[in-house]
């Protein structure tokens, strides 16, 4: 895997389930950070059982409530598994300096949404 890109999360497309909610977002923690999720809002962590040590415990919590919140707002009508998440830049952008924020360039996020 490229170091500098992150996946979107929905392998059950592989096993047949298409997803019906659609989650784009970002990780607003990571302007302090050069962190690459393997997959965006490290929706990879929600199904696996609880980690212990700390960076692992808050992907882990970042996904849970990104996740917890689509099945909130949707009622729980669709189970996890049915919501594909991405962010709209998948791919690293230059560092953000201290207290700033790095714009992602509308040619990135047309293709992300795309």
């Amino acid at each position: 895997m490229n170091d500098n890109y992150c996946k979107d999360w929905n392998p059950f497309i592989e096993k047949g389930v298409n997803p019906k909610v659609l989650l784009i977002g970002h990780d607003p923690r990571l302007q302090s950070s050069d962190t690459i999720a393997n997959y965006a809002l490290f929706s990879d962590y929600y199904f696996d059982d609880k980690p212990k040590k700390g960076s692992e415990k808050k992907k882990f919590d970042f996904a849970t409530k990104s996740i917890g919140q689509v099945l909130e707002i949707t009622n729980n009508k669709y189970k996890a598994d049915k919501i594909y998440v991405t962010n709209l830049c998948n791919e690293s952008l230059p560092y953000a300096p201290k207290g700033k924020t790095v714009l992602i360039p509308e040619s990135i996020a047309k293709n992300g949404f795309e």
